[in-house]
This record gives structure tokens, C-alpha cells and sequence, in this order.
């Protein structure tokens, strides 16, 4: 995997905002922080996913064997 360190960051900041998430609901926020972190959240793993399509297939994958 050649971008290993990016999508390890970028799962780094998955957690960071789940648990940002977390410290919401243990606090009285208001709904909006807790829609933007959701969104944020949302948005890291979509980065995550794009970042992982751009990785070369091996040929297990292209063959469709596991």
C-alpha cells in the first residue's frame, strides 16, 4: 500500500471525531455541533474510502479470487 500513512491519518482523525461525538452527548451541545461532527466524521471516511479506491488492485483483486 503505497499511501499507508495517509489512511492511517486519516483513520487517526475517524476516531478523533468519533470521539469528539462522544464528548457531545456527554455535554448539553447544541444539536448543530452535534451535525457538524457527524458531518466532519462523515466526510473523513469518504476521504478514507477515495483514498483506498486509489490504491493499486493486487491481482487477487483483479481476479476476483480472496
Amino acid at each position: 500500500m503505497r499511501n499507508r500513512e495517509y489512511i492511517e491519518n486519516k483513520l487517526d482523525n475517524v476516531e478523533n471525531a468519533l470521539i469528539n461525538c462522544h464528548r457531545l452527548v456527554s455535554t448539553t451541545a447544541p444539536v448543530q455541533d452535534y451535525k457538524n461532527a457527524i458531518n466532519k466524521t462523515i466526510e473523513l471516511v469518504n476521504e478514507v474510502r477515495s483514498a483506498i479506491d486509489n490504491e493499486p488492485k493486487t491481482a487477487s483483486e483483479i481476479g476476483g479470487k480472496n
